[in-house]
């Protein structure tokens, strides 16, 4: 088994990754919707506590990209605001992210290819502060995939650079390798894929990428290998339906272990887990129930439900009552 090395908070980069995964599947399932709002609702001893009822509403164009996002607390009052901007053929160029006490913006630039090439994270008081924004730097190859990310800090240097590397031409799977400037190795990230080009999988590894391929290659049981894991479950309909993620035992051990994950069994503990579900809407699969859990007690944590309006505000799902 590999150790675990360094202070790279690694667990942050994992969520972010499999964020990008959801919001992808979320963009898919959205082509059509005009405007959602979605109910959270907290659990107790298996059931929803009918006082928790915290609340988000979605604002989308017609690629099925969120344009809009309200921030609602259990007592209604307004906590944030995001806005999206896209251009005519859905490419992301800005979003802004509004709080009472903070406001932080995204601008994206893209190639001639329509790729995004330079990302940009700003705040206005780190420039009071002296700071730089922080800012990526993308490469693509002449298929027009990208190979590489510069990522830069508030000092303006260097802090981490990722070789995005592909077996051939295969979607099998792929892998991501993050180095300190120096070229020492951070984090090899493996990804999987099925027929259909959904993402399965998400893997983690202080190994070179060389040697993930040769556990690949020679281990069957590669998986409990890494040292974290994130899986993406499908429907035939191409619907993501289930996810869990884990992580080693020894990390769990080593550092971060808290009373959200689960109990450790076979080497593994589960550290997030949920179960989603979807309606055909006039001719379409939307997303309208995701049921989070505690990866402890396998039980019911968070319930989020939507409802879908068209354009003129008309309630689309669930069927308005007559």
């Amino acid at each position: 088994m590999q150790s675990y090395q360094g202070s790279f908070d690694y667990p942050k980069l994992v969520k972010q990754l499999e964020g990008k995964v959801f919001r992808r599947t979320f963009i898919k399932s959205m082509v059509g919707i005009y405007s959602a709002s979605m109910t959270l609702k907290s659990f107790e001893y298996g059931a929803p506590i009918a006082s928790s009822n915290i609340y988000r509403k979605f604002v989308y164009n017609k690629f099925g990209q969120v344009v809009q996002k309200y921030y609602f607390d259990d007592n209604g009052a307004l906590e944030m605001k995001e806005k999206y901007s896209f251009d005519n053929k859905g490419k992301i160029l800005h979003s802004e992210f509004i709080k009472s006490n903070s406001f932080l913006e995204e601008k994206f630039e893209n190639n001639e290819d329509g790729n995004v090439h330079i990302y940009q994270l700003i705040n206005p008081i780190w420039k009071t502060e002296g700071k730089h924004n922080k800012r990526e730097v993308y490469s693509f190859d002449k298929q027009r995939r990208k190979v590489k990310k510069i990522s830069y800090g508030f000092l303006g240097s260097v802090e981490l650079i990722t070789h995005y590397l592909y077996e051939g031409d295969s979607e099998k799977y792929s892998f991501r390798h993050v180095t300190d400037p120096d070229g020492e190795l951070i984090l090899t990230l493996l990804y999987t894929y099925d027929s259909k080009f959904n993402q399965t999988g998400l893997y983690s590894f202080f190994l070179t990428p060389s040697a993930v391929k040769d556990l690949l290659n020679k281990q069957k049981d590669w998986k409990s290998e890494s040292l974290s894991a994130s899986n993406w479950e499908y429907d035939a309909k191409g619907n993501a339906i289930g996810f869990v993620s884990d992580i080693a035992e020894q990390l769990f051990h080593y550092k971060f272990q808290n009373a959200d994950m689960g109990v450790p069994r076979g080497g593994r503990v589960v550290t997030q887990q949920s179960k989603s579900e979807f309606e055909l809407i006039n001719g379409k699969y939307y997303l309208v129930k995701t049921t989070e859990y505690w990866p402890k007690f396998d039980e019911p944590k968070e319930l989020k439900e939507y409802t879908y309006f068209d354009k003129s505000g008309k309630q689309i799902y669930p069927p308005p009552s007559k």
